[in-house]
């Protein structure tokens, strides 16, 4: 885990990226504090300071682990079989399920309104987005090939 002290991959830091997670997308990353997360997980705010010593560090973790996730969804639509629109109804449908629990993107969420010294994750989070867009005359997602023009 790139923020957290990365001692504990499988219990505390993880549920503690779960519940902040959940929280930006609802309430966005102003919205919370250290002691909503700790009183969720019934934790002292110390055992938070223990695995992300500072909210910045909190919010470099919970992009880091959802550029992880979001780029691997990326990666198996590129591959998967089908149709473009298949692939673009399926890379909608990432956001529709977001969108069907009543929260909304993470990076967004993140990029919406700044906060103090997490401007260094601010911009990981626009670099990520950015990341997502493609280059001039790269296609976002692979098709079989061009689309041929029919004459009349």
């Amino acid at each position: 885990m790139a923020a957290g002290r990365g001692r504990d991959d499988t219990g505390t830091a993880p549920r503690i990226l779960d519940v902040a997670e959940r929280l930006v997308q609802v309430r966005g990353f102003n919205g919370f504090s250290y002691a909503d997360i700790a009183a969720e997980l019934q934790i002292t705010k110390a055992a938070l300071h223990y695995h992300f010593a500072s909210k910045a560090a909190l919010g470099e973790a919970l992009i880091a682990r959802y550029a992880d996730r979001f780029m691997g969804a990326l990666a198996s639509l590129d591959t998967a079989d089908g149709t473009v629109r298949a692939k673009l109804d399926s890379y909608a449908g990432l956001y529709l399920q977001v969108l069907r629990n009543r929260k909304m993107c993470l990076c967004g969420m993140l990029v919406a309104r700044p906060y103090g010294d997490i401007a260094r994750f601010q911009a990981a989070a626009a670099n990520l987005l950015a990341g997502l867009t493609p280059a001039a005359g790269e296609p976002a997602l692979s098709s079989p090939g061009p689309a041929t023009a029919q004459s009349a």
